[in-house]
């Protein structure tokens, strides 16, 4: 299960940093910690479906945030990019919301950006 979102409306240069962010919280878990879990991606729709930057994220009830970047590889015209959401690694009803997508251009260093601070219980 995958959804995606809409497509870039500019073009995107090859280099250019783009910034990804969404909001998520899990509703019901099949997994014993009651936690949802996704993968977000920036996918080229083209015959090699190629992708850059990636967020992998695990949540519970509350929202949480996420962030996550990646560099495009290549130029990319308009209405050819978007985030693709994967969703199947196990059954569950989870809410996202949130969803902002920027191309920061070449002149921004990505640990200056938000980023996702992980920690162990």
């Amino acid at each position: 299960m995958q959804i995606a979102s809409k497509k870039n409306v500019k073009e995107i240069k090859k280099g250019d940093l783009i910034f990804m962010q969404f909001t998520a919280r899990c509703l019901r878990s099949s997994d014993e910690s009651a936690e949802g879990i996704v993968t977000a991606t920036c996918v080229v729709d083209s015959k090699t479906w190629t992708a850059f930057g990636r967020i992998n994220g695990a949540f519970n009830k509350e929202w949480k945030t996420f962030y996550g970047y990646g560099f495009a590889k290549n130029d990319y015209s308009p209405g050819t990019v978007r985030m693709h959401f994967f969703l199947s690694q196990r059954m569950q009803t989870i809410e996202i919301g949130g969803i902002v997508i920027l191309n920061l251009g070449q002149n921004i260093n990505p640990t200056d950006l938000p980023r996702n601070i992980i920690t162990y219980a």
